[in-house]
């Protein structure tokens, strides 16, 4: 006969109990410890769906689901909820137990049991003095109706284990701060909670809040999605009594006051929830999460980190999972982690003991780290050019860490966010050196994917790092870079500044005789910049520029600067009605990268000579052109050229219209100004789509 009635069970106390025979039957109610969640409760939808779905499939054995997430981010509500949801599906009634409350080991293990069999109507008297005992006791009690296990802050996997109950049906719900994959192989799944997304932010910040305090809806975004946060930011809103809302703002907005702003007592709050996290860690990791705050970029890899921590990239790949497992850091795609929110600034608060000058040399290493990388990055998509920095010293000792260009530009595309932010804090410690070397390093990747506004950023902060150190040379190349940022948004006159100021740097005027060959090429290079900018508005003077150009790499030994003034040279014979000779320049162009082995720039002058083609009527040959340059330019800038040109020889509208919208996929992409025209003339009537643009 079922035991249970209703709400009503019958407990026997029978020999095996403790110490004889305590026969006798009474009842006890199905116990309901857990408590239901609070009103405010928002926005777990999702997660809860998946909970309900796994618990609806715990017909038969016993489920084990573990949610995980930073701490406060909302893991024993979530739990609470859905026990609330799912009581009819327990009959054998919901436990509670907090680890909290409890030691580690075995000593814990006995004293859950004890809480567990108290719930379940066995005073304390009446338990089994051994772990093995209680054990065997709680299953015995737990294994006719299924009921609900809620191991609030367990994280020890044998203490799970232990815990589950006996019936079928029934499901251990753990919460756990972290990663606790041990369990895997019981068969137990794993939920991570994350932040909430801005919406339910804000409507979490306004049911604590209320109404008249919507003027501080917009302090929600410092809390970053953190329901905790949230709440507390919305009850000391709420509360505000002498400190006026512009006050309590201002803390807010100062990442060094924001989570006392957030911690309405000793020991509550966002900080205390992360700090007892922290204490848990090892030293090494805990050294590593202070040391993190060094990185301003949105995520590191472990390669960054290892220079960083001035370690082995074994040790720091295991501090940084020991971090990831404590939820303290976020595993991203690419072998990539980043701080979880509010994370961050709890650990530069804690940071804030450390030895400024340990802080500096540390942030030293990482930039160093990064420099080098880029430089190797540059190499393999310019080759060998004239640089301001000399890599034969830059990269002595060091292994190549790319195996091929793609492998490079891959690794540029995802530190993209990284590399501008860390030159900022370069900066902010001095390290003017290693800042403009890796401005000059990354226009290597900006020349080939025009994101202006990053690009524009780099330059800025490499022109003032140059200037800082008097490194003259490289502020002359980084404003031929930035020339070239203006002239691609149609900026000529700021383009011409910026070369005239390249000019003065690299005293390039008439007076060449007797230059060592890198300054000959700096002047080159300066000349073939003018010739850029003054194609445009006097085809004669930019012709004329780009002769002086090729002399000058002649006389200093450029090849690649030669072909490069042959190649450009060719346009203004265009408008001055030259095509047979600018055909012969960017042939010979074209057969001077290939002898270098410059496929970039061949597949850039066959761009070139399609273009020419083109205008001769002969379109077969420019097409086929064109699809060559296409195989070594697909995925670059260079590529929406070639692309727009090949609209312009498709006979078939729905082929030209395809190369078009590529094309402005790749200018919308970057910024480019020409997104907005190639959009217009995609709306355009269909007559006006067959038309060629320049990129």
């Amino acid at each position: 006969m079922n035991r249970f009635s209703g709400e009503a069970k019958i407990v026997v106390q029978a020999q095996h109990v403790h110490g004889g025979v305590h026969a006798g039957r009474r009842p006890w109610p199905v116990p309901r410890g857990i408590p239901i969640p609070p009103w405010d409760f928002t926005d777990r939808d999702d997660p809860l769906r998946w909970l309900r779905e796994r618990c609806a499939e715990a017909a038969v054995g016993i489920r084990t689901l573990v949610i995980t997430g930073p701490p406060g981010i909302g893991k024993t509500l979530l739990a609470r909820a859905l026990a609330k949801m799912e009581q009819g599906r327990f009959p054998g009634g919901s436990l509670m137990v907090r680890g909290a409350a409890h030691e580690r080991g075995e000593p814990g293990l006995f004293s859950m049991l004890g809480a567990l069999l108290e719930r379940l109507g066995v005073a304390d008297r009446h338990q089994p003095e051994d772990v093995e005992g209680r054990r065997d006791l709680y299953r015995s009690m737990t294994s006719e109706d299924p009921c609900l296990v809620l191991l609030d802050g367990v994280s020890e996997a044998l203490h799970i284990r232990e815990l589950a109950p006996n019936a079928p049906g029934s499901v251990v719900l753990v919460t756990a701060s972290r990663s606790l994959r041990g369990l895997q192989l019981d068969g137990a799944e794993h939920l991570e909670l994350r932040e909430l997304d801005p919406e339910h932010s804000g409507l979490l910040f306004a049911k604590v809040a209320g109404d008249p305090h919507r003027e501080a809806a917009h302090l929600v975004r410092f809390c970053e999605g953190h329901p905790h946060a949230l709440r507390l930011l919305g009850s000391q809103v709420r509360d505000l009594h002498e400190t006026s809302i512009v006050e309590f703002a201002a803390q807010m907005e100062d990442e060094r006051r924001r989570l006392r702003a957030l911690s309405p007592s000793r020991g509550t709050g966002v900080s205390a929830s992360f700090t007892v996290v922290y204490r848990r860690l090892d030293p090494g990791a805990r050294r590593l999460y202070r040391l993190l705050t060094l990185l301003p970029g949105p995520h590191f890899t472990a390669d960054r980190v290892a220079a960083l921590a001035d370690t082995s990239m074994t040790e720091a790949r295991r501090a940084l999972g020991v971090l990831a497992d404590a939820h303290l850091l976020r595993r991203e795609p690419g072998g990539r982690f980043a701080f979880s929110g509010l994370v961050r600034v709890h650990a530069a608060g804690l940071a804030a003991g450390d030895a400024p000058e340990e802080r500096r040399a540390a942030l030293a290493r990482a930039v160093r780290h990064d420099v080098r990388k880029a430089a190797f990055a540059d190499r393999r998509l310019m080759g060998e050019r004239q640089r301001a920095a000399s890599h034969a010293e830059l990269l002595t000792g060091a292994v190549d860490p790319f195996a091929d260009r793609r492998e490079a530009v891959a690794w540029l595309r995802a530190e993209r966010a990284n590399l501008p932010a860390l030159m900022r804090a370069a900066q902010g410690v001095g390290l003017h050196t290693e800042v403009w070397q890796l401005a000059e390093a990354l226009v290597a990747f900006y020349l080939n994917h025009r994101y202006l506004a990053e690009w524009a950023t780099v330059c800025e902060l490499g022109l003032a790092a140059a200037r800082a150190t008097g490194a003259r040379r490289a502020e002359a190349r980084l404003r031929l870079a930035a020339s070239r940022v203006f002239m691609t948004r149609g900026e000529p006159d700021l383009a011409w500044a910026e070369t005239e100021r390249a000019a003065a740097l690299a005293a390039a005027d008439a007076d060449q005789v007797g230059r060592a060959p890198r300054d000959l090429a700096l002047a080159a290079s300066v000349w073939e910049h003018r010739g850029r900018v003054l194609r445009e508005r006097d085809p004669a003077a930019a012709l004329a520029a780009f002769g002086t150009s090729r002399e000058l790499n002649e006389r200093a030994g450029e090849r690649r600067g030669r072909a490069l003034a042959l190649l450009f040279g060719a346009d203004p014979l265009v408008s001055l009605g030259r095509p047979g000779e600018a055909r012969s320049q960017v042939e010979e162009a074209l057969a001077g990268f290939r002898a270098l082995g410059d496929d970039r720039m061949a597949a850039r002058a066959l761009i070139a000579l399609a273009r020419l083609l083109l205008r001769l009527g002969e379109r077969r040959e420019a097409a086929a052109l064109l699809d060559a340059a296409l195989m070594e330019l697909g995925g670059t800038h260079y590529e929406a050229e070639a692309r727009e040109l090949l609209a312009a020889l498709a006979r078939d509208g729905a082929d030209a219209e395809a190369h078009l919208r590529a094309a402005l996929k790749v200018y919308a992409d970057e910024g480019h100004p020409r997104a907005r025209e190639l959009s217009a003339l995609l709306e355009a009537p269909r007559p006006g789509r067959n038309r060629a643009g320049r990129g």
